[in-house]
């Protein structure tokens, strides 16, 4: 259901997949022409390399008539947030017969709240051949028998007063978190079994009820189902220690630390020892002190208790700090403050502040979204907001969010990060977009990141661009004592320098490479190291370009020595051997 298949064949697509600069021009001119074909292409290679409004703008060319593209379109907007513009797009594609966007736009349906509209769809899609239709409907089926099952269950446990069994019955049903989250009328079963096998006696239900939720992206439930069940379970520890967790994880360390304090009063070891390193992380030693050591007073009758000496040396570190560092509620208000205002240096010290507490990446990107959105609007972002840019980017990647990553951190890749670009060009290396990998590794390798230069340098060489190669692998070849495997580029610049009809440089070089190629075949195993090059043919062939056949003879003859038919090789004995005139091939005495 995905268009990130390689585009259908068509006459300005290379035949071979890969999408080069002059391609992308060809396909330009026809996409303008009404080739549907060739703007559907562009939209997938522009939304690959993270430029999302040109895909847009590639994939509206042709999505009134062409299937394809509306599917490219509505998949965009669905991954961009614009869940109405989706389905519209959706419903045009599934009109001009894309089967793709029928099946797609039902599961939008099903996820915007109206299941029985989208069951009827997805019925429509899977007679028609979509497999995709069918399994969602064939998961759909098996989870509604289940919840019924799990149901009659529940009941039984209730009526046993067996809430452990009941515990175990609903705790199953996570196993299924994705289709809940692609059809919330089972959702909608699922929490009510929670609440009945919590009505039952199992507390736990609500804390399984609660992660369940959190994982659908609906803290605000989670948050809610823990707040009533604190309630309903007056003397259960364990729901205040949870959600104090989970609102340390959410970035509200105020209410986190209401709750482990809640859960440590009425005696949990481990919330104590939770609250104590959520005070050291903001920096209010003095109780993290005396949490840390009434935690130690206690910790002889735990199983496993944690080493409560070396939280001990923290607070004594921290205390060095100069200056030590202000994390109060109204610190961390005016570092928001400031981020939300674009200020990146405040929003960059916000996410290091709300990652030391305790907050996970979702509630930390969230927090800097709003700073790198006016960071990229700048006309010229400094180093503050690049950095923040890509770390935004990371963040994304971190979070499964593909989408995402590519966006921002080919932002940040543009702007001239290295570690963004050296990601990116992979990216584009794998998608078959090679000048633009090239691109992405070239900005790498001039910001600090060398073997990009080797890479980007590699691809040149092998599509001819000789010149443009050699000042990347020259800033790869420099930095063979940091990274033994850059030896190579040695071999790679005598290529170059061939190209570009510079044998006495290339024979320079070649003479280097041989020297290294130990090295270099150190980096390689299996296939790849018995298939790599061998730089004795290019210096012979350089050698021979200078007419110094003497010398490059016998390196002829060592190499068909090792692999007798090396066609290479072979190739440069007979060159010699007419050279010679003498008719006899190159070696024999």
């Amino acid at each position: 259901m995905s268009d990130h298949s390689s585009p259908r064949p068509g006459r300005a697509v290379p035949a071979d997949g890969y999408l080069d600069d002059a391609a992308v021009a060809l396909l330009e001119a026809d996409a303008l022409g009404g080739d549907a074909i060739a703007a559907r292409t562009l939209g997938i290679a522009m939304r690959d390399r993270g430029l999302y409004e040109d895909a847009e703008r590639w994939y509206r060319a042709a999505a009134r008539t062409d299937g394809g593209c509306a599917f490219g379109l509505a998949t965009l907007l669905e991954k961009s947030g614009d869940l109405d513009g989706a389905e519209q797009w959706y419903a045009v594609g599934a009109a001009l017969g894309s089967l793709e966007c029928k099946t797609n736009g039902a599961m939008l349906t099903a996820r915007r709240g109206r299941p029985q509209d989208a069951l009827r769809v997805l019925r429509e899609a899977a007679d028609e051949g979509d497999d995709v239709a069918a399994n969602a409907l064939e998961h759909h089926a098996d989870i509604t028998a289940l919840l019924h099952n799990v149901a009659e269950d529940v009941t039984a446990a209730a009526q046993d007063e067996d809430p452990e069994e009941a515990l175990d019955l609903v705790e199953s049903l996570t196993e299924y978190t994705g289709w809940f989250g692609r059809f919330p009328d089972l959702l909608d079963e699922a929490l009510a079994l929670f609440d009945r096998a919590a009505a039952a006696g199992a507390s736990g239900a609500l804390i399984s009820e609660a992660f369940l939720l959190d994982d659908l992206g609906r803290w605000d439930e989670a948050r809610r189902v823990l707040d009533e069940g604190t309630r309903r379970f007056p003397g259960e520890s364990r729901l205040p220690y949870v959600l104090g967790l989970m609102l340390r994880e959410h970035a509200d360390f105020t209410g986190a630390e209401t709750r482990l304090r809640e859960a440590a009063e009425a005696g949990r070891a481990e919330a104590q020892w939770s609250l104590a390193v959520l005070m050291l992380k903001r920096r209010r030693l003095d109780e993290a002190e005396r949490l840390y050591r009434a935690y130690g007073e206690q910790a002889g009758g735990l199983d496993e208790p944690r080493d409560f000496e070396d939280g001990l040396r923290l607070v004594a570190q921290y205390r060095d700090e100069d200056p030590a560092s202000d994390r109060s509620d109204e610190a961390i208000a005016a570092l928001r403050a400031a981020a939300d205002a674009g200020d990146s240096a405040a929003a960059a010290t916000l996410g290091d502040v709300l990652t030391d507490c305790g907050a996970l990446k979702p509630a930390v990107l969230a927090a800097l979204l709003p700073a790198a959105e006016h960071a990229h609007a700048r006309p010229e972002p400094d180093g503050a907001d690049v950095a923040l840019i890509e770390r935004v980017g990371s963040l994304c990647l971190r979070t499964d969010d593909e989408f995402g990553a590519g966006k921002w951190l080919r932002r940040a890749a543009r702007l001239g990060h290295g570690e963004a670009a050296w990601w990116a060009g992979n990216k584009s290396d794998e998608y078959g977009d090679p000048h633009e990998a090239e691109r992405m590794w070239a900005v790498a390798a001039g910001n600090g990141h060398p073997f990009c230069g080797w890479l980007a340098g590699r691809a040149m060489v092998r599509r001819g661009a000789h010149e443009e190669a050699e000042p990347l692998l020259r800033i790869a070849f420099e930095a063979r004592e940091r990274e033994p495997a850059l030896n190579e580029a040695a071999y790679w610049l005598g290529r170059s320098m061939l190209g570009r009809g510079r044998p006495d440089e290339a024979a320079e070089w070649l003479r280097t490479a041989v020297s290294v190629h130990g090295t270099v075949q150190r980096g390689y195993t299996g296939f790849r190291r018995a298939s790599l090059f061998d730089p004795r043919v290019d210096l012979a062939e350089a050698l021979l370009e200078l007419g110094l056949d003497g010398e490059a003879g016998p390196l002829v003859e060592a190499v068909l020595g090792d692999a007798p038919g090396h066609g290479a090789a072979l190739a440069l004995a007979e060159r010699l051997t007419a050279r010679r005139g003498d008719g006899q091939p190159a070696g024999t005495p």
